[in-house]
């Protein structure tokens, strides 16, 4: 099997990581509620969103409700 298509398979197996879905979730905050960071800074929404994300490693799905 080429070795690409096990690399991505492994990947799809273990799940999205902590800083895949950190980033994921910082763009979809910021896009749709901007006033957010605009009011407690980047830095206190980033852990805030780090910390999330650190929860919800490994998820094997990320829906618009999540």
């Amino acid at each position: 099997m080429n070795s690409k298509i096990q690399q991505f398979n492994a990947t799809l197996h273990e799940g999205i990581s902590q800083q895949d879905l950190s980033d994921i979730l910082f763009s979809r905050l910021q896009l749709r509620y901007p006033d957010i960071v605009e009011k407690y800074g980047h830095d206190a929404v980033e852990n805030a969103v780090d910390y999330v994300a650190d929860f919800n490693q490994g998820a094997d799905e990320l829906g618009s409700s999540d």
